[in-house]
């Protein structure tokens, strides 16, 4: 796969993260951060924990709390979305792999 290009989310220097990777590491003996799909992960499960935790239980109660929700997030500082569904904040650099290793590009 070296020479392979693909983006990847930009939360590197984020505390918020550090601190996630590290409780992560701590408790599973594994480091899954190399993985985008981590954060993300990460990310929507607060944001159904959270709106489970307002109140909402059935599918439309719970589409429209995400549709509203505005808290924080790892490597976002608000988790909020448009009026597509779509998230509002993300930001994502590129990166490579390079002799099996990922590089930011």
């Amino acid at each position: 796969f070296d020479g392979l290009v693909y983006s990847f989310p930009a939360y590197e220097g984020d505390s918020a993260y550090a601190e996630l990777k590290e409780r992560f590491t701590k408790k599973y003996g594994a480091d899954a951060s190399e993985g985008a799909g981590f954060v993300s992960a990460y990310n929507a499960a607060t944001v159904l924990f959270e709106t489970i935790a307002s109140g909402a239980l059935t599918g439309k109660e719970i589409s429209t709390s995400i549709g509203n929700i505005s808290i924080s997030g790892i490597g976002v500082e608000e988790l909020s979305f448009d009026e597509n569904g779509q998230i509002k904040e993300a930001h994502f650099i590129l990166k490579t792999i390079r002799d099996n290793t990922f590089v930011a590009i």
